[in-house]
């Protein structure tokens, strides 16, 4: 799966992922990705649309969370109580500003595009043709509640 933090100016950082060549299945003569059928189940949104609205749009996923490990290097996107990970691995290089934009506003905005090649030049691209195919799908997750500071 490939992993790339992106900047979007006036949101809170975006974090786009790919895993690569989807899986599918034939339902009612329709090719069905099964990658992002799951995802819409568990309360995900189809973006059709790379924009700031859209963007800022999408579900908050309850329960999921985002952790960030090894200074910053490795960030985990788990399911709720146990129910596993999206992405548990590098985040590569952020954009300047945006570990700070996921400190100070305590989410991402993540997508995932089926089949899309996030490698290439121009990864926007690549998410805009996963938008216009109908495989690229999106929620906002959220990092962990703070624990209250001692009095």
């Amino acid at each position: 799966m490939i992993c790339l933090p992106l900047a979007v100016a006036g949101v809170a950082p975006v974090l786009a992922l790919s895993p690569g060549r989807g899986a599918y299945t034939v339902q009612g003569g329709d090719s069905v990705d099964l990658g992002v059928a799951t995802l819409l189940t568990l309360g995900w949104e189809l973006v059709g649309v790379l924009d700031g609205a859209a963007l800022t749009g999408l579900p908050v996923l309850a329960g999921w969370t985002v952790r960030l490990a090894a200074g910053g290097q490795t960030i985990r996107l788990a399911r709720p109580a146990g129910g596993g990970l999206l992405y548990d691995g590098s985040l590569g290089v952020p954009p300047a500003g945006w570990l700070a934009g996921l400190h100070r506003h305590r989410r991402v905005h993540t997508l995932v595009a089926s089949g899309a090649d996030l490698t290439g030049p121009d990864m926007y691209e690549a998410l805009t043709g996963a938008a216009a195919a109908g495989t690229l799908v999106g929620a906002t997750i959220t990092l962990p509640t703070r624990p209250a500071a001692p009095r």
